[in-house]
């Protein structure tokens, strides 16, 4: 039977065939696009749960991204940032970033204490990263030297350097950035020990 004739103008199958899937592509890119632009927008407005949704998704740029535009919008406002900082860590699955952190760290400042030196460094913790991490902990370091944070012994503070460097993720503990930190750590803690008969706050007297 000879074969059915064919028109030269009538595409090939698999020319079709990547045609559609070109379309289907573009298409779903384009739905990609709309539910990131949304996401952003709803983060822009306040919207803390555009955090959840970025989260579910599981596109870690778009979950950055939403959670920056959170902290834009939370500005220098102590309660904006706490909160945001509450439904990260109560949430049990979301993630702090850098942005975050820094904006913990400078809420912290203004009024250190135990507790709130143990909510910024878990923040830092979460953010998944060393180096953002190690920057809090040097920052509280440096406070308890200064005899800024007179409530938290020596004890106290390594503690939390120690309960919260397990909070970042496993391959970050295991990266070349987290054994450095683990050294610092270390380090800090024999300066910790060798104060620890001294009360915070008079660190800063004698000198």
């Amino acid at each position: 039977m000879p074969p059915h004739p064919r028109s030269l103008f009538e595409p090939h199958h698999d020319v079709a065939e990547a045609l559609t899937l070109s379309d289907t592509k573009k298409e779903s890119e384009a739905v990609a696009s709309e539910r990131a632009a949304e996401l952003r927008h709803r983060a822009s407005l306040g919207d803390k749960t555009a955090l959840l949704d970025a989260h579910g998704g599981g596109e870690a740029k778009l979950y950055q991204e939403t959670l920056d535009a959170l902290v834009r919008h939370a500005g220098d406002s102590a309660e904006a940032i706490g909160a945001l900082a509450s439904y990260v860590i109560e949430s049990d699955q979301l993630r702090a970033n850098a942005n975050l952190a820094e904006a913990m760290v400078k809420v912290w400042g203004a009024a250190p204490d135990l507790a709130s030196t143990a909510r910024m460094l878990h923040v830092a913790a979460l953010s998944g990263v060393p180096a953002v991490f190690e920057k809090a902990v040097e920052t509280a370091f440096q406070f308890w030297q200064e005899g800024k944070l007179p409530q938290v012994t020596a004890e106290n503070l390594y503690a939390l350097f120690e309960s919260e460097y397990w909070v970042l993720a496993p391959d970050a503990v295991r990266s070349g950035d987290g054994f450095t930190l683990r050294h610092k750590l270390a380090e800090m803690r024999r300066q910790l020990k060798a104060n620890s008969r001294r009360a915070p706050f008079t660190a800063k007297q004698d000198g």
